[in-house]
């Protein structure tokens, strides 16, 4: 079942004219609230990671939705290295990849109907973001102390 923050980063993708990168994020972060200036700020940032950081290398929707795990498991000046954001995002990358069998643009968007291929890695890391976020990561344990 696709989530309204899904549905709305296909809309951004496929009908507004927004990247794969630019998609993810701000459908992720209007769906957290973040403030129009907020989601306009950091789309400055998402933008750059669009079609493989413009060399067609890491898929833009996967470092879209890694740009979004920094909001919750980044660190902030001063703060010590954080565990939680490597494994966030390397949960996120092994999922994409079991799932699409590889994580390179140049490979992805080189299928038959690039652009419907490229809405099926936009939704696929919205959701699973969004599930990370619900439910912490798979496998997890929860601390019972």
């Amino acid at each position: 079942m696709m989530s309204k923050a899904s549905d709305r980063a296909l809309e951004l993708y496929l009908s507004l004219g927004y990247s794969c990168s630019e998609s993810v994020f701000i459908a992720l972060a209007e769906s957290d609230g973040l403030t129009q200036e907020e989601v306009d700020y950091g789309n400055h940032y998402a933008g750059s990671f669009s079609g493989g950081m413009g060399v067609e290398s890491i898929c833009g929707a996967l470092t879209g939705g890694m740009l979004t795990l920094g909001r919750y498991f980044g660190r902030s000046m001063g703060e010590e290295r954080k565990t939680e954001m490597k494994e966030y995002s390397a949960a996120l990358f092994n999922a994409f990849v079991e799932k699409f069998g590889n994580a390179d643009c140049n490979v992805l968007k080189h299928e038959p109907d690039a652009k419907q291929r490229c809405a099926q890695y936009v939704r696929f890391v919205v959701e699973t973001v969004e599930d990370f976020l619900d439910n912490g990561l798979p496998g997890a344990e929860e601390d019972c102390g």
